[in-house]
C-alpha cells in the first residue's frame, strides 16, 4: 500500500531519528539521509523533497496541525519532536508495511498479557486496540496471542505510555488446551 507523503516523512524521520528526546533541523536531516546508503528506497524522494522546500514546510505543518510533531526552538535551530499521537500514527503506518508483520521463527507464539489498574481504564482500551492493529488474538481479556514478530513495535508503543511495568511478552514455543 502506497503511504502519502506526510506518512512517509514521518515513516523516514523516525526510522533514522531518535524523536524522544532529540530536536530535529529537518532539512539538513534531509540532506543528510539523502547521501545514506541506508536510506535506500527513500532516498528519492527525500532529494525531491529537497528540491521543493515549499512542499516540505507544507508537509511538515500538515503532520504539526494534525498534531503528530511538535515545534521546537532550541538556540537558532527550529526542530520537531514526536507526540504522543505522532507515534500512534507512526505505529499504524508501519503496521501497513508488510515488513513489519514477519512471523516468528519455529513457529512460536508472542504473549501478551496485562494488569492495567482501573484507573488507566483509557489506556487498557487502547492498549487492546493496538493489540488488535497488530494481528494480536484474544485468548482472555488481558491475554492475547500472535504469530507476528512485534515485539519492537509494541514495546517501543507500551514505553510511550509508560505501561511496561503492567505489560509483560513471553515468547511460547506452543499453545496447549
Amino acid at each position: 500500500m502506497q503511504l502519502s507523503l506526510s506518512g512517509r516523512l514521518l515513516v523516514l524521520l523516525a526510522r533514522y531519528l531518535d524523536f524522544h528526546e532529540r530536536v530535529v533541523s529537518v532539512p539538513r536531516t534531509l540532506r543528510y539521509l539523502a547521501g545514506d546508503p541506508r536510506v535506500g528506497r527513500h532516498r528519492r524522494w527525500a532529494q525531491e523533497y529537497l528540491r521543493h522546500r515549499q512542499r516540505l514546510r507544507q508537509t511538515l505543518h500538515t503532520l504539526k496541525r494534525r498534531g503528530y510533531l511538535q515545534e521546537k526552538l532550541f538556540g537558532t535551530t527550529r526542530g520537531y519532536v514526536m507526540t504522543p499521537k505522532g507515534e500512534t500514527k507512526l505505529l499504524q503506518l508501519k503496521l501497513r508495511d508488510a515488513s513489519a508483520r514477519g512471523r516468528l521463527p519455529g513457529g512460536q507464539w508472542l504473549m501478551a498479557f496485562f494488569d492495567v489498574p482501573e484507573s488507566r481504564k483509557r489506556e487498557r482500551e487502547m492498549l487492546r486496540t493496538n493489540l488488535k492493529m497488530l494481528g494480536f488474538e484474544s485468548v482472555q481479556k488481558s491475554v492475547w496471542v500472535t504469530r507476528a514478530d512485534v515485539r519492537r513495535e509494541l514495546r517501543q508503543w507500551v514505553a510511550g505510555r509508560q505501561l511496561a511495568p503492567c505489560v509483560r511478552l513471553l515468547l511460547v514455543r506452543e499453545l496447549g488446551r
